[in-house]
């Protein structure tokens, strides 16, 4: 990860272009770029580390993630593939609430530019922008909500596909009778 600096015209369009902050004015455009970071990532560097605390909040500008999480359900700890997200998406979102350890690992796909803001500056920008602050915050709670969604729909589908423990005990009556 390195930081870089970009000329804030280049930038701009790219950030006015994220569903976060398409909807702020040009002066709220230039103070959140005076608070955040732009940082550039290799392919399979490590963004987030499941289990750290950070208080970073990050939109993506170019290129893709993908994130996963440990899985111990076996002797040998893997990595299990969760979802890729790309342009204009957040990640991360929830260290602007709370002050936990990360859920999951996020690894670069490919060359990637990210913004990156932190929870005490973010806070910062809702003060001085009241109105933009509560878009920005309604853009991050339908983000968090649509990842909501789509656990329960696996959880549901995961359920649905579970056998009952009828279905267990006819496979041994079965078994048993042969």
């Amino acid at each position: 990860m390195k930081k870089i600096l970009i000329d804030k015209n280049n930038i701009i369009p790219k950030i006015k272009s994220t569903k976060m902050f398409n909807l702020l004015a040009n002066n709220e455009l230039d103070y959140l770029f005076s608070i955040g970071e732009i940082y550039e990532y290799s392919v399979n560097e490590i963004i987030i580390n499941e289990g750290e605390i950070s208080p970073y909040l990050y939109i993506i500008l170019s290129g893709s993630v993908t994130i996963k999480i440990k899985s111990y359900n076996s002797e040998m700890p893997k990595d299990v593939y969760i979802c890729s997200v790309g342009t204009g998406d957040i990640i991360g979102e929830a260290a602007i609430f709370t002050n936990v350890k990360r859920t999951a690992n996020v690894i670069a796909n490919e060359s990637l530019r990210m913004f990156i803001i932190e929870r005490d500056k973010f806070f910062e920008f809702i003060k001085t922008f009241p109105g933009s602050g509560i878009k920005i915050l309604m853009v991050i709670i339908h983000s968090l909500l649509n990842k909501l969604k789509e656990i329960n729909h696996e959880l549901a589908f995961e359920r649905e596909a579970d056998l009952e423990q009828k279905d267990i005990d006819d496979i041994i009556n079965e078994f048993m009778t042969k």
